[in-house]
């Protein structure tokens, strides 16, 4: 945590921020300006709220989970201004500093092991576990705690290693069941039926799931590298060149599409384009080489066209290979 006069010269990715009015915004993406920040408020002030922040009730806002409370992810994702934050949440140090809050869990022992492999300064947590809202009221924690990773250059190195971290803390891959019910929530808030459902689902190679008090918990890592630059450009509103076009090609830079914002490169019918993709439960949602077919509207980003993927209805991602 930090005050305002020790804020740091640029929020990243997965950090939180505590706002004026309460909110809590998480930030999306690593922008160069030092002004501003693209973020979504994920926590909100509610006296109605079953979270508790600093002993006043908080609710947490959600954007892909049915009923989908927006048609497009740019009524959720914004540019905020820093002059707002009164307090800055750094996700490595959440992890660091807040492990204690989750020992004698497996959550723990997860964070352990992922430290092992990638070293302190390199294993963040992200979601609920920065602000401390990921506690019951009895100081249990409430379902789970999610990690990433940082660095483009560990995703190998955790996908060679998930096996064997997953039979260490009791972890499987995801039971059939568990992802057809994940299917049909996703058919409810990307409504296209284009969207390869079934193909994506295979692209979600870090997830996991475990048997909690006879619960089903999901978990997946998610990574960062705040050495990928995201452009404010990319939620801007009027910057849209042809609105809704449906652009195919093939996905390289594919790694990139772990990360988020999600991104990748399209060589395609219209030229290579870079490719900003808003959907957060689609977690990898292209590999190296895959012929696809996007829906989306080409936007201008800080002077070169590139496809934007935000709308839940319209758009689609529609892979061949």
């Amino acid at each position: 945590m930090s005050s305002p006069d020790q804020l740091p010269e640029r929020f990243y990715d997965n950090d939180q921020v505590l706002a004026e009015d309460g909110r809590i915004f998480r930030v999306i993406g690593n922008v160069s300006s030092s002004d501003s920040f693209i973020g979504f408020n994920l926590y909100r002030p509610d006296p109605d709220g079953t979270r508790s922040f600093r002993g006043q009730p908080y609710t947490r806002n959600r954007v892909e989970d049915p009923p989908r409370p927006y048609d497009d992810a740019l009524e959720a994702y914004g540019v905020v201004s820093r002059d707002t934050v009164v307090e800055h949440f750094d996700a490595l140090r959440a992890a660091q500093d807040g492990s204690a809050s989750f020992r004698g869990t497996v959550w723990h022992d997860l964070y352990e092991g992922l430290v092992e492999l990638f070293g302190k300064d390199s294993v963040g947590a992200l979601g609920s576990a920065l602000p401390g809202l990921h506690l019951n009221n009895d100081g249990r924690v409430r379902n789970d705690v999610d990690f990433f990773v940082e660095g483009l250059q560990n995703i190998p190195v955790l996908a060679a290693h998930l096996t064997k971290l997953r039979q260490r803390f009791g972890f499987t891959e995801y039971a059939p069941e568990v992802e057809a019910k994940i299917r049909r929530g996703w058919e409810q808030v990307f409504t296209n039926p284009d969207n390869s459902y079934d193909k994506v689902m295979q692209r979600r190679w870090s997830g996991m799931q475990i048997q909690l008090a006879g619960q089903t918990v999901l978990n997946t890592f998610r990574f960062r590298d705040t050495n990928v630059v995201t452009p404010l450009d990319i939620v801007a509103r009027d910057r849209v060149i042809d609105k809704n076009v449906a652009v195919s090609g093939v996905a390289t830079d594919a790694a990139k599409s772990n990360l988020w914002p999600r991104s990748f490169t399209l060589d395609s019918d219209r030229g290579v384009l870079p490719v900003h993709f808003l959907w957060w439960k689609f977690c990898s949602p292209v590999r190296e080489e895959d012929e696809v077919t996007l829906r989306g509207d080409i936007v201008d980003v800080e002077g070169q066209e590139a496809l934007r993927i935000t709308n839940y209805k319209d758009h689609s991602i529609h892979i061949h290979s």
